[in-house]
């Protein structure tokens, strides 16, 4: 085990000396070289596209620990929200926030075990632990898939820790407890071709999925400290609702009718432990290395040669090849929009997601006019709600109006702290 992880250090201490004299890493000059390509442009006729055509690529998922201690002022703020949002009161949940900046968290009525506190906002969810407990990381926080995409890391890094250290002190440097990198590319290829056998690597669990009848993608080696998603992310979009990526592609040549694929990695603390990037700026400085080795060491698409039974020797599959050459940087598109730190409803979520029952109702009920299909719709929640009502004595319409007074309460409160 000693061995094979000096071997894995070596690798991603070796790729690393690819980055630029000013960020040299010291080590022997590596071994693996990668090319810039052609730059995603909406100029370039789609004849001349080079496959794959690249899109973009970063940072999708990134989990960062600080060590520290909540001050004492600190916990006892959060132990006071936490109260309230456990109140029965809805007038008390409602000040269960707290204002940090131009932040307004809200505080949950539980914790993420191991950690006592959870703040929540459209930028960050943030667990805090006790004072007492000496052996957990201070704070444990998810960043916004959505951030990431238009904000430099170093702006979100530093209104994080703005946040962090109002509530404590001795706060260390970030390290990453997990981190996925992506690229989104097109492909003239039939993916759904791909056959477990064409897999060279060291993971065994393999999941090949569809969404009948599409194929929808790979997962390789998932629950590992290290692994792969292959997928159609054109087909995940009408599941997520990022559609915001489909302007961003745009932008970078795609045609809108093709179906975008992503691969991507997922990191976790003990491989990047072994590969000498937990600390967030040797993650960031690593970030070229780090994806050549998951896809010329942990991972490989290959082109299967029956006559050699070594699997090591299969030549690799041009697709694969080109998306291991990826001239990594952090370049989110943040010129496209900012991202809102309120947790109000945008106008996605109100016109699009809020009208998501009443279209799968028309569907299931096969009613196409819109305006009989809000009034079945109406009268069928009512029959439901009055039903459900026996027992808890409120009625639909009684039911509907305590929603509107708690939501408006809420928003009202938000829109008066900042």
């Amino acid at each position: 085990m000693q061995d094979h992880e000096s071997q894995q250090k070596n690798t991603i201490q070796d790729t690393a000396s690819e980055q630029s004299e000013s960020t040299s890493l010291s080590h022997a000059e590596s071994h693996i070289s990668f090319s810039k390509g052609t730059p995603s442009s909406n100029t370039v006729p789609p004849q001349y596209k080079p496959d794959p055509f690249i899109l973009r690529f970063g940072i999708d998922s990134l989990y960062l620990s600080y060590q520290g201690e909540l001050s004492e002022d600190g916990e006892n703020r959060l132990s006071e929200l936490k109260e309230l949002a456990q109140s029965d009161d809805h007038r008390k949940k409602d000040k269960a926030q707290l204002a940090i900046g131009d932040h307004l968290f809200e505080v949950l009525d539980k914790g993420q075990k191991p950690f006592a506190f959870v703040l929540v906002d459209n930028w960050f969810r943030i667990a805090f632990s006790r004072r007492s407990s000496k052996s957990m990381p201070l704070a444990y926080i998810q960043i916004s898939s959505e951030l990431l995409t238009f904000t430099p890391i170093e702006e979100i890094t530093r209104d994080l820790e703005f946040v962090i250290k109002s509530l404590a002190c001795d706060v260390s440097t970030a390290k990453v407890s997990r981190a996925d990198l992506f690229v989104d590319f097109t492909t003239q290829q039939n993916l759904d071709e791909i056959d477990i056998t064409h897999w060279v690597t060291r993971a065994t669990l393999f999941d090949k999925h569809y969404i009948r009848p599409h194929f929808s993608g790979w997962s390789i080696g998932y629950k590992g400290d290290i692994s792969a998603r292959l997928y159609d992310k054109t087909l995940e979009i009408k599941k997520s609702g990022k559609d915001y990526l489909f302007l961003i592609w745009s932008e970078a040549g795609w045609n809108g009718e093709q179906n975008v694929w992503r691969l991507e990695f997922q990191y976790r603390r003990e491989i990047l432990d072994v590969l000498q990037s937990v600390s967030l700026d040797k993650f960031l400085l690593n970030q070229g290395p780090l994806w050549r080795f998951a896809c010329l060491d942990w991972l490989r698409l290959s082109l299967p040669n029956e006559k050699d039974t070594n699997t090591s020797r299969w030549p690799l599959h041009p697709l694969w090849a080109s998306l291991s050459k990826i001239a990594w940087n952090d370049n989110p598109d943040k010129s496209l929009k900012r991202i809102k730190k309120q947790r109000i409803p945008c106008d996605e979520s109100l016109y699009i997601n809020g009208i998501a029952g009443l279209t799968s109702f028309m569907a299931l009920h096969n009613i196409t006019n819109l305006h009989e299909g809000v009034k079945q719709y109406i009268r069928q929640a009512k029959t439901f709600h009055d039903a459900r009502g026996r027992f808890s004595n409120e009625s639909f319409i009684s039911y509907i109006s305590r929603k509107v007074r708690e939501k408006g309460r809420h928003y009202n409160s938000i829109k008066n702290t900042l």
